[in-house]
């Protein structure tokens, strides 16, 4: 990985006391973009799922290569949302 992007706490969620974890399966293309992002598990709180997302997205990876051919891989993130 080149660039990790940790997620913002969303203020909406801070404010109400709202606490998760969220896990999301991403897809890097060929160049190490992040092109497509899914929510792997069973929270729903939209709002960390959002940050979490818009974190993700942001991310950038070294091409991933198989005999000299770059591929698309997946990626698996996981981020906590505690406040303290």
């Amino acid at each position: 990985m080149e660039e990790l992007v940790e997620p913002d706490y969303p203020p909406a969620a801070r404010d109400r006391g709202i606490e998760g974890r969220v896990a999301l399966l991403a897809l890097v293309d060929t160049t190490g973009h992040v092109v497509d992002v899914e929510v792997v598990g069973d929270d729903d709180e939209r709002l960390l799922v959002e940050a979490a997302t818009a974190a993700v997205l942001q991310c950038r990876f070294r091409p991933f290569e198989v005999e000299g051919r770059r591929e698309e891989v997946y990626a698996m993130f996981r981020f906590a949302f505690r406040l303290y």
